[in-house]
């Protein structure tokens, strides 16, 4: 198991872990500075967070618009009325019967 020795200091608690020292925060403000620091990644992890909320807001923005788009396009078609390829079916031609080729007397 790990020990953790703690040693009180003028800023807050150090704590020995693995023989590295990390400074533990007492205080909201150091806290929140610890966080937005992000532990010494804060020049990447920003950034990444900022252009990941940038990309969601675009991909939003899109699909709204696209929506907006399909509902006018489809209140356009229903205006219209139906649309068929043939006519309707009570005005359909009535079924055309085929029969074989009558031969004729005699022909072989």
């Amino acid at each position: 198991m790990l020990k953790a020795l703690r040693r009180s200091r003028s800023a807050g608690l150090t704590t020995e872990l693995l023989g590295v020292f990390h400074t533990v925060p007492q205080t909201i403000d150091e806290i929140m500075a610890e966080y937005f620091e992000m532990g010494g990644y804060a020049a990447f992890v920003w950034p990444a967070y900022g252009l990941a909320a940038l990309f969601m807001l675009a991909m939003l923005i899109a699909s709204l618009r696209a929506v907006r788009h399909r509902e006018t396009l489809l209140a356009a078609l229903e205006r219209q009325g139906p649309l068929r390829r043939g006519r309707p079916a009570d005005q359909a031609p009535p079924p055309q019967t085929t029969h074989p080729p009558a031969q004729e007397e005699g022909a072989q």
